[in-house]
Parts: C-alpha cells; sequence; structure tokens
C-alpha cells in the first residue's frame, strides 16, 4: 500500500512537471500566487496551502489528464441493469476514469490545460461524480488527503524556489524521449534556501550534544577515538579523510552505542 501510494504520487509529479512545462502561462500563475502570499524570505509550509487555489487547480487538472485511466476492480454485491446493460451479481466491474475525465458532456474543452476549470466551475462544469481519480464513495482511496497534501508541498517548493528550464534534444526522437528539466535555485530564493539548511544543520547538531550530554560513555568513547587518532594533538579541527579511520565516530559501525542513542532520543520525544 505505501508502494503504489508513492509510485502514484512521482507518476503524478512527473506529469505535473510535464504540464507546466508545455504551459508555461499556468507556470507563471502558480508562481505568482505563490510569491504573493508565501513571499521570498521563507520556504512554503503546510499553512499556506489553503490559500494557494490555483496550486491546487493546477495538480486537479493534472490528476484529470492522468496517471489513473481505470479505477481498480470492483464487485456487484446483487443483480443490476445499467443503461439497459444486465449485471449479475458477482460481476467484476472497471471504471474508465480517462473516459469521464476526457468526456465532452461533462467538461468544456476537455482535451485543453485548463487549471482555472476548478476554481470557477462554470454551470455546465458544476456538480456530479465526474473527477474521480482517487475513486469515490466508501471505497474511496484512503490517502488521498496525504497525496495531496504531499503533492502541493513538493510542486509548491519547486516552483517557489527554481528556475525550470527543458533541454531540448534532437526533434526527429521527440516522440521517444522523455521531458528533461533543469532546475536552477531562483536567486531571490538563494538566501532563504541558503538559510533552510543551515537551519536543519544547526537544529541536528543541538539536538546531538544534547544526547551525548546525557550518554557521557558514549561521549568518553568518541574523544577516546580522537585522542587515539592524535587529532586532539596535531591539529585542532578533524578533516573529512580522517572520519573513515574513526571506527566508533561512524554511525555506520556503531550500531550498539546508536542504538542506545536513538532509544534515548524516542523515550524524550514521546
Amino acid at each position: 500500500m505505501l508502494i503504489a501510494g508513492t509510485h502514484t504520487t512521482v507518476l503524478t509529479i512527473d506529469l505535473f512537471v510535464s504540464q507546466l512545462i508545455a504551459h508555461p502561462e499556468a507556470f507563471e500563475k502558480a508562481r505568482d500566487e505563490i510569491d504573493n502570499h508565501v513571499g521570498d524570505s521563507r520556504l512554503i509550509n503546510d499553512a499556506d496551502l489553503a490559500n494557494l487555489p490555483f496550486l491546487h487547480g493546477t495538480i486537479s487538472e493534472t490528476l484529470r489528464f492522468g496517471p489513473v485511466k481505470v479505477l481498480p476492480a470492483h464487485e456487484s454485491s446483487e443483480d443490476c441493469t445499467v443503461r439497459g446493460y444486465h449485471i449479475p451479481r458477482g460481476t467484476q466491474l472497471f471504471v474508465n476514469a480517462w473516459a469521464i475525465h476526457s468526456d465532452p458532456e461533462l467538461w468544456i474543452e476537455p482535451d485543453r490545460f485548463k487549471p482555472e476549470r476548478f476554481l470557477i466551475q462554470s454551470e455546465k462544469e458544476k456538480g456530479g461524480f465526474k473527477f474521480i481519480p482517487f475513486g469515490l464513495g466508501r471505497r474511496v482511496c484512503p490517502g488521498e488527503g496525504l497525496g495531496m497534501r504531499v503533492m502541493a508541498l513538493s510542486l509548491g517548493t519547486l516552483i517557489q524556489c527554481f528556475e525550470w528550464e527543458e533541454v531540448k534534444e534532437d526533434q526527429k526522437k521527440a516522440e521517444e524521449r522523455h521531458v528533461k528539466i533543469i532546475f536552477r535555485p531562483r536567486e531571490a530564493l538563494a538566501k532563504t534556501l541558503l538559510s533552510a539548511g543551515t537551519d536543519t544543520s544547526a537544529a541536528i547538531i543541538e539536538w546531538a550534544n544534547s544526547l551525548l550530554l546525557n550518554h557521557p560513555a558514549v561521549l568518553n568513547k568518541g574523544r577516546a577515538d580522537l585522542d587515539n587518532y592524535d587529532i586532539g594533538h596535531d591539529r585542532l579541527l578533524v578533516d573529512e579523510p580522517d572520519l573513515a579511520k574513526l571506527p566508533y565516530i561512524d554511525p555506520k559501525l556503531n550500531k550498539q552505542d546508536t542504538a542506545i542513542v536513538s532509544s534515548s532520543a524516542t523515550s524524550s520525544a514521546t
């Protein structure tokens, strides 16, 4: 179930990027919405999502185009008749989501990528059970809420923080190639991206220091490892090449004490 959820999320994100590359006007609208609400002094977070309707509309429009074509099979619980077709009890039923999402009787210009249709729906596009990428009713996908939030945060961050550029290839082989994208950090967000990384590192270092103070035996063993390697006598700082020669400090080799510290961290968190 976890693999199925992450796989469909990745497919949708991949399709979303391809759609926005092909429709730069939608990309600019999504970026303007994020810039106006979030700004460039911080990164988008979960609390912002309720105020980004165009971003959600873009994701919904991507889901309407795919990747879900046919919903998982259901079984009829009793005999029934649908549009003149007799369906016996116990029949395996498949819902053609692609046909519903592409039906011109349900959608205006169904072949056109138009996120705005999910913002202010016309009378023709209102109501009914026509948007069903996650299924419907009691058997609806239980991961719908999580999937939408993960996609909105991931894609919102990509839109906010990076300039997108498609890598042009031999046009003769265009039908055989995948879309290749280069993501370059936006100059306006460079300081914010840098501070986000340093804040995370500082928080991890602070947490590690707290754990070592609560486990002096682990701290002393790590210090002995450094002293035996003569780092404390010949040089002031540890260099990256030194790490491979410090087996106790290497978390891959120090499984026993890593487990002790991890157990303490879990107990403190709870």
